[in-house]
């Protein structure tokens, strides 16, 4: 079915305030390992 859009509007919201910064955090701590060069 159609998903009604007051509760895509609000899956997007969720998104953005609750898993987005989550996500960032968290790959902001693997990523000075991950970019380090190889020596």
């Amino acid at each position: 079915g159609i998903m009604p859009h007051a509760k895509v509007m609000k899956a997007i919201e969720l998104y953005g305030t609750k898993v987005a910064p989550v996500v960032r955090k968290e790959t902001a701590k693997s990523l000075p390992a991950a970019t380090a060069p190889v020596v």
